[in-house]
């Protein structure tokens, strides 16, 4: 998500599954496509691309000369994933003036049902049904959507996401629910100081530019207000969508395992239908003026316009800026920054709002004392600029770059197809970029001299403007942003202190210089091993009462590149808080005292960190062969003088602590999610008792936890990839030599276990939110359902999971509008099973809960209803993920190393996994949900909620729950007549509880004969309105609360009696080397 200028991102992601459907004809590719008709004409644009050295696909680029759009496609025949991107020139900035928010209301609204597939929850369920997954975001002057499915279904997939541009039907009742996900979207990020900050902001810019627009849209803007005064929402949705959803602005890019000329077929077949439309016209005028805003938080954000970096994409400037002035170690800005206290970090953000307008936004995090002194940090910062700008740009800074972004852009490591696509789509927007650089548009290939000094010069005192973020009572905020609530002032720069700038430069004794990587990777010839496949398992290369190393050389990826993984084993972190604190204590150590090889090593593309775990502390490296050994030395060197000064100790005890006391403020979303862990796992600590264990502790303590720590260990190593085996066992030798050490005992091999609980339970837990402004609460609510080790049911959960996915999201999101917020999934506590849903609404825990038991209740007919053929696309999809190639070296590690970590070495299974799956019947799931998931099953279903509760309207009915006919013969009783339909006509206008009131008493008032004064009548009607839909939430409440179960006040107390689940742990713990 974008949080600066890119904030309107609709996470419409939808995981694993979809409603049951039939196969079409449309699943299949098409057939004898002719893509040479005068209809459907093609220009092929490129085919010869520079690409990365690993790269294995082939490319074609091509133009739809009926419509203008351009599609780039990628041909890859390993891959059993497909995908598509398709990016449209419409953004928040078309908004009309009176619709903020249109534009991401319409990228909402596309999904839920076109002409050819007019069912709503067509395209999530096609997509979810094979394997895939998909999102879309609107951005100031684009909207993104994208998807990735199973490598045989793209064209249904392709086909599908078409339509979005072609045919939505844009149903009025789809518009008029859909308008509450975008608000229950708005509110989520209510509480978010990086949305507020974003939104003082634009407030605060050019008043005759678009970009001050709210964006995001709300029910209000998009329901209740244009409702009251007499406009159509969806003619207006229509209206935007044919005016700015134009084919000359669309840019495409489909992956697939067919051939190019297939995937040209299939393209040019589905995009040809969407019409011919010419590009709406660019925006001309620039969004600042020089001013200071202030608003809460303590950062300082510097913005610059700057030229259009866009044709600078050979050059790219930004990347020398953003090196010279945020490297790490001596002689840096960041150090001269810190020593004087005007700043603890700077980073740099770049936004390309439109032709004519890029901004630079310099932000420097601030210590709360020196906030009111953000004078002296601009003044430092302008010190810097005028530094850099007095040298000018050094060549050898660009080599540098140049080579190390050749490297990593060559041996790049692959993420999502998805992720890619966007990528792609967004350099195809670039018109400066020439074709055959589209892949490589990222990196930087020629040094220019005046690009760089025209940046640095754009860095100006004469044209800039300041955001200070500044927690202070000593300032009045005079001014109060709509749509968040935050209080700010805004004020003109003072001239004499801006005059002062122009010139400054550090003091004498200051030593600014450049950075020097000693990491870069010159890759001498070194022999790689090519692997056919894959690799599974490792080889127990080496082993030891100390130590066991895995090994696996060479890789599936062609590249010089390999990856080392340590875990120091120890048990003494999970025994205690104060144990835990002192093991996060050295992590955090770790990393400040390795800040700057941490900083080079990744800018040269290999990288490392440390963590701390349940079974100790955890070291991974990876990246290029020639210098991965060079980085493991320095690592295991510091470990090894690990001692920390009591003149380092106390600031990084206060930066722990604020860690600790930062995850206790969570959203509801998130806190659900921790305190569930706190639940079901048994040594899991809560935040506020380790903050209170690192208030306490010393440096004397912490320097004898960590002399204990590495002389009581094992070392388990896995290192994978094309390191020779002679550095392999270095690795080995020298992690033993570090540490005069003794092995720990097998009784001290034990991992995590979870609380289990008993046949027919219902228990509850109830929280309140952190933050009493909020108005969102949030459940996240479980059922138990087996222990690993019964693979059937484990197989059976899995599927079942999968099914219920879709309909989950579809029946409380989509047609219940609960909230922004809701997730479905397996999930596991150490070796116990089960399945979770997870929401975040408006409405109270005990609401949702009892909307989540309706829907367990009518899922079951649901699942009757399933074909055999249905249920076997699910079992092929869940076989087909497991079957999937590593998309890296990291992933290739990764399923590895957990077997490694839990010591259960179980590294082959998919032979059992198909057995398992293959033999499920229909009746397997139906019975697996009756006995565990059913709403009225009263033997095996065992249920635990966590409820995380709004202070705000928790004692009255959202408006979407008020019972109409109840409230109507309240009326009839009071003797006022309000005809039922009129009564839906006021709460369609209505955007909350207390503005239905409002408007209720006022219509009461207006259409009944009334003694007095008309504003008193209205007020006791409001007050009497209040009181009965107060009173009858209350006792709707009290029956819903009776099904809730037993409430859990004391976790502690519960865990202590509850029955523990057996720990994950290998039978046959392996003793014998493979060679």
């Amino acid at each position: 998500m974008r949080l600066i200028f890119s904030l309107f991102v609709s996470l419409l992601h939808i995981a694993q599954y979809g409603k049951p459907f039939k196969l079409h004809d449309f699943d299949k590719p098409a057939k004898n496509s002719n893509i040479n008709s005068p209809s459907s004409s093609v220009k092929v644009l490129q085919e010869d691309f520079i690409k990365a050295h690993v790269d294995r696909a082939s490319y074609r680029l091509i133009r739809l000369e009926k419509n203008g759009i351009e599609i780039l496609l990628v041909s890859d025949p390993n891959s059993n994933k497909a995908g598509a991107s398709v990016n449209v020139g419409a953004g928040s900035l078309h908004d009309p003036e009176n619709f903020p928010g249109i534009a991401h209301f319409c990228e909402h609204l596309v999904f839920l049902g076109t002409e050819k597939y007019p069912i709503e929850n067509d395209y999530e369920s096609y997509i979810s049904t094979h394997g895939g997954f998909y999102n879309a975001f609107t951005e100031l002057t684009n909207t993104n959507y994208f998807f990735e499915i199973d490598a045989d279904f793209l064209y249904g997939a392709l086909d599908r996401l078409a339509q979005f541009f072609y045919a939505p039907l844009f149903l009025e009742d789809s518009v008029r629910r859909e308008s509450y996900a975008v608000d229950s979207e708005h509110k989520k990020n209510l509480r978010s100081d990086d949305w507020a900050r974003h939104e003082v902001q634009k407030l605060t810019y050019n008043k005759t530019h678009p970009i001050i627009k709210f964006s995001t849209g709300t029910l209000q803007t998009l329901n209740t207000d244009p409702k009251s005064k007499g406009k159509n929402i969806t003619d207006e949705v229509r209206t935007f969508f044919q005016k700015y959803y134009v084919s000359r602005s669309m840019k495409a890019a489909v992956y697939g395992k067919e051939s190019l000329d297939e995937l040209q077929r299939i393209s040019v077949e589905i995009f040809s239908q969407i019409p011919n439309k010419e590009e709406v016209s660019e925006f001309k005028s620039s969004p600042l003026d020089g001013k200071l805003g202030i608003s809460g938080g303590n950062q300082l954000y510097l913005e610059f316009p700057i030229p259009n970096q866009l044709p600078l994409y050979k050059s790219h400037p930004l990347s020398y800026l953003r090196y010279i002035l945020t490297f790490e170690g001596q002689n840096s800005p960041l150090k001269y920054l810190r020593i004087n206290n005007y700043a603890r970090s700077i980073r740099l953000e770049y936004i390309h709002i439109h032709e004519g307008a890029d901004i630079l936004t310099v932000i420097l995090d601030l210590d709360s004392n020196q906030a009111l002194k953000y004078e002296n940090t601009i003044k430092a910062f302008f010190e810097c600029i005028n530094y850099y700008k007095g040298i000018g740009p050094k060549r050898e800074v660009v080599e540098e770059l140049i080579t190390t972004q050749n490297m990593n852009f060559n041996y790049r490591l692959e993420g999502t197809i998805s992720d890619y696509l966007l990528e792609l789509t967004v350099a195809m927007k670039n018109k400066h970029i020439s074709y055959e650089h589209l892949l490589s548009s990222t990196i930087l290939k020629e040094y220019n001299e005046s690009d760089i000094t025209n940046l640095l010069n754009a860095l100006t005192p004469l044209n800039f403007r300041a955001s200070l973020g500044l927690k202070s009572d000593t300032i009045n905020f005079n001014q109060t942003e709509p749509y968040y609530g935050t209080k700010y002032l805004e004020s003109t720069l003072n001239v004499t202190f801006l005059g002062t700038l122009q010139n400054v430069k550090p003091e004498e004794k200051v030593k600014l210089g450049f950075p020097q990587n000693t990491y870069v990777s010159r890759l001498p010839n070194i022999t790689m091993e090519k692997l056919d496949d894959p690799p599974i398992r490792p080889v127990l290369y080496r082993e030891s009462e100390l130590s066991s190393l895995w090994y696996v050389y060479g890789s599936y990826f062609h590249a010089p590149r390999g990856t080392i993984t340590v875990l120091f084993r120890n048990p003494m972190p999970h025994l205690s808080p104060s144990e835990n604190v002192k093991l996060d204590f050295i992590v955090t150590y770790l990393r400040y005292v390795l800040e700057a090889e941490s900083y080079y090593s990744s800018m040269a593309g290999t990288e490392f960190y440390f963590d701390s775990l349940y079974h100790g502390l955890v070291m991974k490296i990876d990246g290029y062969t020639d210098k991965i050994m060079e980085i493991f030395d320095t690592l295991m060197k510091t470990i090894h003088r690990l001692s920390i000064h009591y003149h380092d100790f106390y600031g990084l005890r206060d930066d722990l602590i604020y860690k600790y006391l930062s995850s206790s403020f969570l959203r509801p979303f998130e806190r659900i999610k921790v305190e569930s862990k706190r639940t079901f796992m048994v040594t899991y600590r809560n935040p506020k008792e380790l903050a209170h264990e690192a208030h306490h502790t010393e440096s004397d303590e912490l320097n004898a936890f960590i002399y204990d720590f590495f002389t009581n260990l094992h070392i388990d190593i896995l290192v994978t990839g094309n390191i020779p085996p002679e550095d392999v066992l270095h690795i080995s030798y020298m992690a033993e030599a570090v540490f005069e050490t003794r092995y720990i005992l097998p009784s001290e091999f034990i991992n995590a276990r979870a609380i289990t609980l008993e046949n027919d339970s219902k228990y509850f837990r109830l929280f309140n939110v952190t933050d009493p402004k909020d108005p969102n609460s949030a459940i996240h609510y479980y059922c138990e359902v087996t222990d690993i080790t019964e693979t059937k049911e484990i197989s059976a959960l899995n599927v079942l999971s999968r099914i219920m996915n879709q309909p989950v999201f579809d029946v409380l999101r989509t047609k219940e509008q609960l909230g922004y917020l809701v997730r479905s999934s397996y999930v596991q506590w150490a070796a116990v099973a089960g399945f979770q849903i997870m929401v975040q609404s408006e409405r109270q825990p005990h609401v949702l809960e009892s909307r989540i038991n309706d829907f367990l209740k009518n899922f079951l007919k649901y699942l009757d209803n399933l074909t055999d053929e249905e249920i076997s696309h699910h079992v092929n999809s869940i076989l087909n993920s497991q079957k999937n190639k590593p998309r890296n070296m990291l992933e290739e590690a990764k399923k590895m190393w957990s077997k490694i970590y839990h010591r259960t070495y179980d590294f082959d299974t998919y032979n059992e996994t198909v057995k398992n799956y293959k033999f499920l019947k229909k009746n397997d799931l139906v019975d697996l949900f009756k006995r565990t998931l059913y709403y009225d099953s009263k033997v095996q279903r065992k249920k635990f909620s966590q409820h995380v509760s709004s202070f705000l309207a928790r004692d009255i009915f959202n408006v979407n729950d008020i019972p109409f006919d109840k409230l109507y013969s309240y009326l009839s009783q009071i003797g006022v007549s309000v005809p039922n339909q009129q009564l839906k006509e006021i709460f369609l206008v209505s955007h909350d509880t207390t503005t239905f009131i409002e408007k209720l008493a006022d219509y009461m008032v207006k259409n009944n004969s009334i003694n007095g004064n008309s504003e008193d009548k209205k007020k006791q009607y409001s007050t009497g309105i209040y009181t009965y839909l107060t009173s009858e939430y209350s006792s709707q409440k009290k029956i819903f609360e009776e099904q809730l179960g037993k409430l859990i006040d004391d976790i502690t107390e519960f865990k202590t009696k509850s029955t523990l689940s057996r720990a994950l742990f290998s039978p046959l713990l392996v003793k014998s080397k493979s060679k």
